[in-house]
């Protein structure tokens, strides 16, 4: 199926002036020099008929397409929304009571707030995440941080923000400015940027180095190594530099740095995972004709004539599905398919997958210790602090305790 609508072969609906209570809000369109092809999106978006007789078969083969999404968190959010946009009927099976998956919030008893397993953010280079927030009606809910504030040992505050030089060249001032780096390590930091732009990013990523063998290899002092490329890769890879391949951290570096004057600009939620990936995301799913089940879990794929034909809920119940899309933790997966296909070679490996935890530290004060919204912090354990009174400020939100998340 994803193959034919790739090749175009999508149901379309007719264009509908004015507002509808049958087509999706306002807010899914887009402004910019996007606006068109996106305003032309929104006219996929499926349309709720009324039950009439001389529409059931039309209703009967759009429900014989229908996809089933097994998981909540954000790479099935994303799949249920690309796809509900496009008038194809989907179903997203979550085994828990909410929605994102680890993306996650928990009352605290002791403090009786609402705080997140881990503070998430997202970067200016991440446009398929920020389509979707938009698409999904809550990129309201994000904060984009004009600066970034690096904090060296002795307490220096050191702005990182773009100069007027266009991109690769617009932070180039910033490097230059912070207080931590000496000029060889600037100078060295420079040299590496450049090797890396100029590496293949495909062969880089196929030849098994790690990214620290490399910044060996292209004479990158220890004090460069510890106060710049580890602090930047740990906070976007959650990884050691040793265990992190050069196509991945030079992926990071050049979208996120060289690409484009934005790429670096950080974005923050204001309001809690579990708000964000609430009500108002389960609004823009319903918008787009996303069936949403919380609560369900699935047993298994089943499978007929070699292909996906239908999921079987833990209960017993059978939903039939055109196609099925997997989008649970790695661990899983193969529990979830039939012996004949969880031990294909493509698959057989993914037990072998590792993860990397995430720790926070949150902690709450009867006043205030900073007023920057975040601080990167260079040469320490912890890589960064957020002001979280100061987000949830921005959100209209706070119980006038100074809170912090590290």
């Amino acid at each position: 199926m994803l193959k034919q609508w790739a090749e175009g072969t999508e149901i379309t609906q007719p264009r509908v002036q004015g507002r509808s209570p049958l087509i999706s809000p306002p807010g899914f369109a887009r402004r910019g020099p996007r606006a068109g092809r996106r305003n032309a999106d929104a006219q996929l978006i499926r349309i709720v008929r009324p039950r009439t007789v001389d529409r059931y078969d039309e209703r009967m083969e759009a429900e014989a397409r229908r996809t089933i999404i097994v998981g909540g968190g954000l790479a099935g959010l994303a799949a249920a929304l690309a796809l509900g946009r496009r008038g194809i009927p989907v179903t997203l099976l979550e085994s828990r009571p909410r929605l994102g998956g680890r993306a996650s919030s928990f009352l605290d008893k002791s403090s009786g707030a609402e705080i997140d397993n881990c503070q998430h953010v997202t970067l200016g280079c991440c446009t398929n995440f920020r389509a979707f927030c938009e698409d999904a009606g809550v990129a309201a809910y994000l904060r984009e941080e004009r600066e970034l504030y690096f904090i060296g040992r002795l307490g220096q505050v050191n702005r990182f923000a773009p100069g007027r030089l266009p991109a690769p060249l617009h932070l180039w001032p910033a490097f230059r400015g912070l207080s931590f780096l000496d000029r060889g390590d600037r100078r060295a930091i420079s040299r590496g940027l450049r090797a890396l732009a100029r590496a293949n990013g495909a062969a880089a990523a196929a030849n098994g180095r790690s990214f620290h063998d490399w910044l060996t290899a292209h004479d990158q002092p220890p004090a460069a190594i510890e106060r710049f490329w580890h602090v930047v890769l740990v906070s976007a890879l959650s990884e050691t530099l040793d265990r992190v391949d050069v196509g991945h951290a030079r992926k990071v570096f050049v979208d996120a740095f060289l690409a484009n004057r934005n790429g670096w600009r950080m974005q923050v939620p204001t309001v809690p995972l579990g708000e964000l990936y609430g009500a108002a995301l389960a609004r823009g799913l319903e918008a787009a004709g996303v069936v949403v089940r919380l609560g369900t879990g699935v047993r298994q794929v089943v499978l007929e004539e070699g292909r996906a034909a239908a999921v079987e809920l833990r209960d017993g119940t059978r939903m039939e599905a055109a196609d099925v899309v997997l989008t649970v933790p790695h661990h899983l997966v193969r529990s979830l398919l039939p012996d004949s296909l969880a031990n294909e070679p493509p698959l057989a490996g993914v037990d072998n997958l590792k993860t990397a935890p995430i720790s926070s530290v949150h902690l709450w004060y009867d006043r205030p210790i900073t007023s920057l919204p975040h601080a990167v912090l260079v040469d320490r354990t912890s890589q960064w602090l957020f002001n979280r009174t100061l987000l949830a400020a921005a959100a209209g939100h706070g119980d006038g305790r100074s809170y912090y998340q590290v």
